[in-house]
């Protein structure tokens, strides 16, 4: 993937290579820097880059702006939400966005920290009913008292809510 600036009409220019991604055979995309936790280990508090991506984001990029940049790809097993913040904080954006993508025939991943339900205030796993194909929901954490330190003392509870 090149470096190239990606301009939309009616949108800013945007680096296709922070907002799109490739590992192996899937697509990753960065929708956010923004997350609920602040995670005792995670290496975007001192490097925004991954695996030689700089997944630093100038803006929260549209939906249009997305597809844009994930354009068409016949070579991958799937697309991943997932960057370096927590993708379902911006819900509306990863619905419209998942359900073109699976009409284009993509299956579709989303990589979470499991407090959508909690940030959202209702449960919104009916809403990706039908767009997502799996959710990986990460812990990083033995038990409800290990989450809370490495993660967010405010969603400790969360870690029981997710089983």
């Amino acid at each position: 993937m090149d470096n190239t600036t990606l301009t939309i009409e009616n949108a800013s220019p945007l680096s296709s290579a922070s907002l799109v991604y490739r590992i192996r055979n899937s697509l990753y995309l960065n929708i956010t820097n923004r997350c609920s936790n602040r995670c005792t280990f995670c290496p975007k508090f001192e490097d925004l880059n991954l695996k030689g991506h700089n997944l630093a984001l100038e803006h929260e990029p549209n939906p249009q702006e997305i597809l844009a940049a994930v354009g068409e790809h016949s070579d991958i097993d799937e697309i991943v939400f997932c960057g370096f913040g927590e993708s379902l904080i911006r819900l509306d954006t990863v619905l419209v966005v998942a359900r073109e993508l699976k009409q284009r025939g993509y299956r579709i991943r989303i990589n979470t920290d499991g407090q959508a339900n909690l940030l959202h205030g209702r449960n919104i796993l009916p809403e990706l009913a039908g767009l997502v194909d799996c959710i990986s929901v990460s812990l990083n954490a033995p038990n409800a008292a290990t989450y809370g330190e490495k993660k967010n003392k405010k969603f400790f509870q969360s870690f029981s809510l997710i089983f």
